[in-house]
């Protein structure tokens, strides 16, 4: 080899660094049509069923705090009378309510996807 004729990399090996692989691939995707307003309508049912389930998730665990700390206090006062009789039913009532709203939230969102995909044809 002449003194001035460059060399390539696969005459010497590299010191330090890092080698890049090159794989190559091959994925099969279906693509559907969606317009804006069932986007739109996919997106907001998916925000929903979350703020529901992380409301009825805090509800329930606010009023499973106030059980707990009954438990593990002395002396009981008016206000944790008032928060075990009242406020921990009322809260858990809520939260199942929230909860099952998500679930709703989440099924209406199924059913739009399953339309979606019902109403698509293959193409050509």
């Amino acid at each position: 080899m002449s003194e001035h004729q460059p060399s390539t990399s696969s005459e010497q090996p590299p010191t330090a660094g890092s080698q890049v692989n090159n794989v190559y691939t091959k994925r099969s995707m279906k693509y559907y049509s969606v317009t804006d307003t069932e986007a739109n309508s996919l997106a907001s049912e998916g925000v929903t069923a979350s703020v529901y389930f992380a409301v009825g998730t805090f509800l329930l665990s606010a009023a499973l705090s106030i059980y707990t700390n009954w438990i593990f206090i002395d002396a009981v006062n008016a206000s944790g009378k008032l928060a075990k009789a009242y406020v921990a039913p009322i809260l858990i009532v809520l939260g199942a309510i929230s909860i099952g709203m998500g679930i709703f939230a989440h099924k209406r969102g199924s059913k739009l996807w399953d339309d979606i995909k019902s109403h698509s044809e293959e193409a050509q």
